[in-house]
């Protein structure tokens, strides 16, 4: 291994990091007549997906039969974005980013460019991922202060030369915000990023004197087209950044542009044509789909099963610890949210964040702790990785993110640091005003403009007004709450502050139409971990109305789990009762159709293992879940499998997440809503009974 890998400006590489792939056709390469034909493959943004790593090397591999000569090579932020790869820290040893350069020297990378997300785990550990890769990092962009910087001067460009003799120059660029690329500015001391075009046009001199000139770059497809323009002499740019799928790549100032998205969705293919004088006479590119690769290379797969083992070491690492459980979605949310608002990675990268908000179809347990708090832990709450997005809103904009959720998902779905929220709801359940305080029960100003963070699921499904269009800060809520727990939160604050929180509230003008009566306490809390009461009482009166022998309801998007119970001994009205239940029962209908005892417990176990845990509320079904080590692995049931059964669905998940239902034939769609089948059953029923309070669903 190399003492040091950025000391040369001149340079033959191994191969590349991770090759994006784009959907598979032809490998055969045409070449020109007398001539020679290299590939160029090229992924960007891979953000530390490890997954179908495989499948690149074997497309590679396959490609080295047809072609001349081929590359691999990556147009930055190879990290950040994976928990294998971040969190890589192995009995006390920072081994961030290790995986994932051991797995693109697997792969046989021969180049990458630095992005920005390249700095992210600090300087010392850039330059141990630096010695440790068999492929060269390049970048022109920067100047090093060897005196206080802890990394070397990489190149800014490396010249390889073809088994055919052609002479290709790879130049380096970053793109640089204000002063700094988009990373803690804290990482970056005695380092200087420069203007990339400005760069660029000092390297001009290199079309001259390489057979073929590539920009390997992490700007953007916008500023990519700008060096074009304002530069040129590239043969071709291959881009990063922007995670833009170029599906058929155009010229720019007869600048080919490419670039192949994000997260190893695609591998990008460039083909350069020469003829016998090694002169460029067909350039051209397209984009293959990584899973619709064939085949996998065994070896860089072994290596990826390796890391992949040693999840659990990660994951165990403590970084804090409750004496007493946080539970409940208004306390986790709450606790997400702060991790948002206080976290130091956001701030340093120049966003003060005032405001932010977590849906509570994002946390997927009931409880944190107690004992020791895990990374583990952390993945559990939040599994999904989504990005932060950051806006600046105005009250009212503030006000509609909270009115759309309310439409979608009840009242107090959205969790929230930074200020408190009150919903007024009228008789016919819908939101009167939206009220914004401080933490003072002081009203927020009007006059001010907030920046709000929010994740990107809401960002990308809610709909709402904002000052601009939201940045993607490319920093993970998951990793957020883990800096949070782990260097932010003491262990003191941690166990006293989140109990009993109360950041959000509702309250209703008028009383509404009095519904029943009701002997139990009607709840739609812990939805993802049993029946609840709410859930038992719509799907009761779904099975009821449809005349189905098994109805079944979402608990995820059915429920909100945010909403006040109902008492036991108390007159349930139409706006508290609504309030229980995500608001698109009013739109939502049933389908009905017939189906086997077989085809039905096995639809309920993959619905149980898609979440590992409650997914549906049932009427007319006893289920019960074996589970081990948080994964549901088996299902028992009192149906019988070689009985045909009547069975209803929500009519949205029908035609989602549950299409197709193996087995199933549908009948028929109600006429009416879940809402409207909700009323009509209670009309007929003066006291809600015992029997809603009944364990339908558990796990064991």
């Amino acid at each position: 291994m190399k003492t040091s890998k950025f000391n040369a400006k001149v340079a033959g590489v191994a191969v590349l990091m991770a090759v994006f792939l784009l959907g598979v056709t032809s490998l055969s390469a045409g070449h020109a007549d007398g001539g020679h034909s290299l590939a160029i493959l090229h992924v960007n943004d891979v953000h530390g997906v490890l997954e179908n790593l495989d499948r690149v090397s074997w497309y590679k591999q396959k490609l080295e039969e047809e072609y001349d000569e081929v590359l691999t090579v990556t147009a930055g932020d190879i990290f950040t974005g994976n928990a294998i790869v971040d969190e890589y820290v192995i009995d006390g040893e920072n081994l961030r980013g290790k995986p994932m350069v051991d797995v693109l020297n697997e792969v046989g990378v021969d180049l990458s460019v630095i992005g920005n997300h390249e700095f992210d785990y600090g300087q010392k550990r850039l330059q141990a991922n630096a010695e440790n890769a068999d492929f060269e990092f390049i970048l022109a962009n920067l100047e090093v202060d060897e005196e206080v910087a802890e990394v070397e001067l990489p190149p800014a460009y490396v010249k390889m030369e073809t088994s055919f003799g052609a002479e290709l120059a790879f130049l380096g660029l970053v793109e640089v915000r204000d002063k700094y690329p988009a990373t803690l500015p804290t990482n970056l001391y005695g380092l200087t990023f420069n203007d990339p075009v400005a760069t660029a046009k000092e390297y001009s001199y290199l079309t001259d004197e390489f057979d073929a000139y590539i920009g390997l770059t992490h700007l953007g497809y916008e500023w990519d087209r700008e060096l074009a323009e304002e530069v040129g002499g590239f043969d071709v740019i291959i881009g990063g950044n922007s995670a833009t799928a170029i599906a058929e790549p155009g010229l720019t100032n007869d600048v080919l542009i490419v670039q192949a998205g994000e997260d190893l969705e695609f591998l990008g293919q460039v083909t350069i044509e020469f003829n016998e004088e090694n002169e460029i006479v067909e350039r051209s590119g397209k984009l293959v789909k990584v899973t619709e690769i064939e085949g996998s290379d065994d070896e860089v797969k072994e290596v990826i099963e390796g890391y992949r083992a040693e999840l659990d070491k990660i994951f165990s690492r403590k970084i804090n610890h409750l004496d007493e459980p946080i539970d409940g979605t208004e306390n986790l949310g709450c606790l997400m949210t702060d991790a948002v608002v206080r976290s130091p990675k956001l701030e340093e990268m120049g966003y003060d964040v005032d405001i932010a908000f977590q849906n509570s179809g994002g946390i997927r347990i009931g409880a944190l702790g107690p004992g020791d708090v895990t990374v583990g832990d952390v993945f559990d709450l939040e599994p999904f990785g989504n990005d932060i997005i950051v806006y600046e809103m105005t009250t009212d904009d503030i006000k509609s993110v909270i009115r759309n959720d309310f439409d979608d998902h009840g009242p107090t779905d959205l969790k929230v640091s930074g200020m408190t929220y009150k919903v007024l709801i009228s008789p016919e359940n819908e939101v009167e005003e939206v009220k914004l305080y401080n933490y003072y029960g002081e009203d927020l100003p009007e006059e001010e403009t907030y920046t709000v963070a929010m994740n990107e699921y809401i960002a990308s499904s809610y709909d709402f007004s904002a000052r601009n269009e939201g940045e993607n800060a490319h920093v993970r809520v998951n990793d957020a709450i883990v800096t949070f727990l782990e260097d932010v939160i003491g262990e003191f604050e941690l166990n006293h502050t989140y109990g009993n929180l109360d950041r959000t509230s509702k309250s209703f003008v008028g009383e509404g139409v009095p519904l029943a009566e009701t002997e139990v306490k009607l709840s739609s809390e812990g939805k993802t971990e049993g029946s609840t009461s709410a859930g038992n009482l719509m799907a009761d009166a779904i099975k009821a109305v449809t005349g189905v022998d098994v109805a079944t309801f979402p608990s995820y998007s059915g429920l909100n789990a945010g909403a006040d119970s109902i008492s036991a001994g108390s007159e349930v009205r139409q706006p508290q009762l609504l309030t229980l239940y995500g608001n698109y029962i009013n739109e939502n209908k049933a389908v009905w159709g017939e189906i086997s005892g077989k085809h039905l417990e096995e639809f309920l176990l993959e619905r149980g293992q898609a979440y590992d845990n409650v997914d549906l509320q049932v009427s007319g079904v006893n289920v019960t879940y074996q589970a081990e080590d948080g994964k549901v692995t088996g299902i028992e049931t009192d149906l019988k499998r070689d009985k045909t059964y009547s069975v209803s669905f929500n009519s949205y998940a029908y035609g989602g997440d549950y299409a197709p239902v193996p087995g199933f034939t549908k009948d028929g769609e109600t006429e009416l809503t879940e809402q409207e089948m909700l009323f009509e059953y209670l009309d007929g029923v003066d006291v809600i009974g015992e029997n809603v309070a009944e364990d339908r669903v558990i796990i064991e």
